[in-house]
């Protein structure tokens, strides 16, 4: 799994000149209550945070060795002692700051006397009092490091640069770079590393060839940025905007509550919220908390959303509402804000009236609408219109708003993420469009542009040197790459110079601009195959929600709690538009799901719906419901089998249409988490494939059982899909029609030209 970028809270931590931080008193334990002291039932998952205590303490540690300064932390859990919610002293005594540490999303291999490469990071908007850039690399061990350099800049300006040193038996070289504070912005921020690589005793343009020339950059290189929070928490738009902020989500202090005794309305409220928001997160979506509260347990933490029905409300929450607040949740729903005395903020959503609730629930996914929401409160009523704009299925999408620049010879690359609907797979008349302008020093005999689809080839073009200030590539999407969801889009340049080693100056740098009117499109063909390559299709479809039913144990454990969590906010990624169809039910109660994707949560004792499936599973349990058996797949001894969790894409047995049944279960319910831990997280989707798969919290071992997983639908109903041919059938239709008039009309005109030869 991909390590879960983290938050600390700096407790005590005073800034001095020339560091990032100074040394600081370690800080006293938060008293019971206070924000961020209280730990969510949905964060804990399966397993503990020792190995990300250990590292954080480490890191912190060697941060004051190197003057970096010191502070206690928590890991990635709620810091006892954190701010409050003003940014004053926390409740230990002494002033927060916070620390944002952001590491590389992967690692870059870079080979040749030139290279580049870029990673993003993002930041809040914070007041900002320091930031470094840790960068650990690996360099060949003939790179000549007198000459060699490597050069860091930070949004397209260089801050440092510094010889290479070379690596001998492999072990990692570190430098540390401090940033400047006025450089970096809210939003999103890009590091751009450029190499310069000779090697010893080599000769003149040789090492524009070589492949000894190489240096590796780790992962595991950061950026740490301490700051101070500075937006005040006053309307209900404020309270939305911070609730996936990045300092209230890596320091885990968002949360959405219910009451213990919640029915399947206020569930489907809490499902609606996680959903809702989850894409807003820009960092730790999966740090959004989910509770469940008696009369107390609210604010404790920072950011809270609780949902409830007007009559079961807690009394002291109820006490804090106006006349006129009350009388709005009696006749409808209510959006109110209350502070708590400790700093915490919580956003009340309750009323007496179903409809209105769910629009309330609804209104949670309309961002739009949600930050226009300057007050301290809002009523909604049962027919109000809070549903987003459908989100369309683009066929046409720019690659970018503003144009890339690629500067210095050899290879330069760019990448561009490309959203695509899962549902969906790419038709054989999809395109790019490439719009471009270059250098024209090139050695254009040896100069091309290449694009390249999830790191497949798909086409390439050589550069031209009378095209240089306006040049194009069309290449053809290749239909058997079965592109469905989202994907990656690269764009690599070879630009090549004659006599490099000796002709090169500043001046004559080879380039290359990637124009804000490139663009693909993207013909595609909908799929209903029932596949974990394909999801979260079929519950999303086009970026909505469809028809899914989300079914839990009457009574939710804490792994229940935890698994509902998980699921939604990693669909909710997905969502583009809040006017799909989402409930929960409860085992006891199962409506009507013939026309609905479920979704069944919890393990063997609890969940009805696996008990009646039985030998309709692809791992089955055995007879006692001890352990889960082998199958033709693999084979399970009994007490490893008991541990295993597992999840089953299956064809909905309720349903006459193409509906998903996916079970979500184990033995126990530790067991059941260990299967969570990849279909609850984008991170986690990427190692699962098939139909089914089981998990034993290391390892886990995905198989497709299914042959002929997707119904294929006839030819004339998969060309009905494709615009370019509904057009192309028309034209040609139009013609045969007129070509068969003017026939006709011809015809008349011959005959009618000589009556005597009746």
């Amino acid at each position: 799994m991909v390590k879960k970028r983290r938050l600390i809270a700096l407790l005590g931590a005073l800034l001095c000149a020339g560091s990032l931080l100074a040394p600081a008193a370690h800080a006293a334990e938060a008293e019971d209550g206070a924000p961020g002291g209280g730990t969510s039932l949905a964060a804990q998952g399966a397993g503990g945070q020792n190995a990300a205590d250990e590292e954080a303490a480490a890191r912190l540690a060697a941060a004051q060795r190197d003057g970096a300064g010191a502070a206690q932390s928590a890991a990635g859990q709620r810091s006892p002692a954190g701010p409050t919610a003003d940014g004053k002293a926390g409740p230990s005594g002494t002033t927060g700051l916070y620390l944002h540490e952001e590491s590389f999303s992967s690692e870059h291999h870079l080979v040749g006397l030139f290279a580049q490469c870029n990673e993003y990071f993002y930041a809040g908007d914070w007041d900002f009092r320091g930031a470094r850039f840790t960068l650990r690399y690996s360099a060949t061990g003939l790179v000549e490091q007198s000459v060699s350099s490597i050069t860091v800049s930070l949004n397209g300006r260089p801050v440092s640069s510094a010889r290479i040193e070379r690596s001998l038996g492999g072990e990692a070289q570190q430098l540390q770079i401090d940033l400047p504070l006025d450089n970096i912005k809210a939003g999103q921020n890009v590091i751009t590393i450029d190499t310069y690589v000779r090697t010893q005793d080599s000769m003149p343009c040789v090492d524009d060839v070589s492949k000894a020339n190489w240096l590796n950059v780790y992962k595991d290189s950061f950026v740490s940025i301490s700051y101070l929070p500075k937006i005040p928490c006053n309307t209900v738009a404020d309270l939305y905007e911070q609730f996936t902020s990045i300092d209230a989500l890596e320091n885990r202090q968002s949360a959405v509550l219910l009451g213990q005794g919640a029915d399947e309305l206020e569930w489907t409220l809490a499902a609606l919220a996680l959903t809702g928001i989850s894409a807003n997160a820009p960092l730790s979506y999966e740090n959004i908390g989910l509770r469940t509260i008696g009369e107390s347990g609210f604010f404790a933490d920072k950011y809270e959303i609780l949902v409830s029905r007007f009559e079961n409300l807690p009394g002291s929450l109820a006490d804090r509402l106006s006349q006129e607040q009350r009388s709005a949740a009696q006749q409808g729903a209510l959006l109110a804000l209350l502070k708590g005395e400790n700093g915490s903020n919580l956003l009340l959503l309750t009323g007496s009236d179903d409809e209105a609730l769910l629009r309330a629930g609804k209104l949670l996914g309309n961002q739009g609408l949600m930050l226009q929401t300057r007050a301290g409160w809002r009523k909604v009523s049962a027919t109000e219109d809070v549903l987003k704009p459908p989100a369309a299925v683009d066929e046409y999408q720019k690659l970018d708003t503003a144009g890339r620049y690629l500067k210095g010879p050899f290879r330069q690359s760019t990448s561009y993420s490309v959203a695509f609907p899962a549902n969906r797979t790419l038709a054989g008349s999809s395109e790019l469009l490439i719009k471009m302008r270059y250098a024209e020093n090139l050695d254009f005999d040896r100069s091309l542009v290449s694009a390249y689809i999830n790191g497949t080839p798909i086409g390439s073009k050589k550069l031209q040197k009378d095209q240089a200030q306006g040049d194009e590539a069309v290449f053809a999407l290749p239909a058997d790459l079965e592109i469905s969801g989202n994907f990656t889009l690269e764009i690599s340049f070879d630009l090549e110079i004659k006599d490099l080693w000796c002709t090169l100056r500043q001046s004559e740098t080879p380039w290359a601009w990637v124009s804000e009117e490139s663009m693909l499109k993207l013909a595609s063909v909908e799929n209903d195959r029932i596949l974990f390559e394909s999801y979260p299709s079929p519950f999303i479809k086009d970026g909505s929600m469809n028809r899914v039913v989300a079914v839990i144990p009457d009574e939710p454990g804490e792994a229940d709690v935890s698994a509902a969590r998980d699921i939604l906010l990693t669909l909710g990624r997905y969502q583009k538009d809040n006017r799909g169809e989402l409930s929960v039910q409860k085992m006891s109660r199962i409506g009507d799901l013939s026309d609905s994707n479920v979704i069944a949560i919890g393990s063997l004792q609890k969940n009805r719906i696996v008990q009646q499936l039985g030998s309709k599973l692809f791992f089955q349990f055995s007879p006692e419901g001890t352990t889960l058996r082998s199958n033709e797949k693999l084979v399970i001894e009994p007490n490893y089998g008991a541990t295993l969790g597992t999840v089953q894409l299956l064809d909905s047995p309720y349903s006459q249409e193409k509906r998903a049944l996916m079970v979500v279960t184990g033995v126990s319910d530790e067991a059941m988490l260990r299967g969570v831990e990849y279909i609850g997280s984008v991170e986690g989707l990427w190692s699962i494939y098939g139909d089914g798969y089981v998990a034993d919290g290391v390892e886990v071992f995905p198989f497709r059982f299914k042959e002929d997983n997707a119904v294929r639908r006839p030819i004339v109903e998969q060309a009905l899909q494709r615009g370019d041919l509904l057009n192309f059938a028309l034209v040609a239709a139009l013609v045969l029609i007129l070509t068969g008039i003017s026939a006709i009309f011809l015809i008349r005109k011959h005959r009618g030209g000589k009556p005597d030869e009746k």
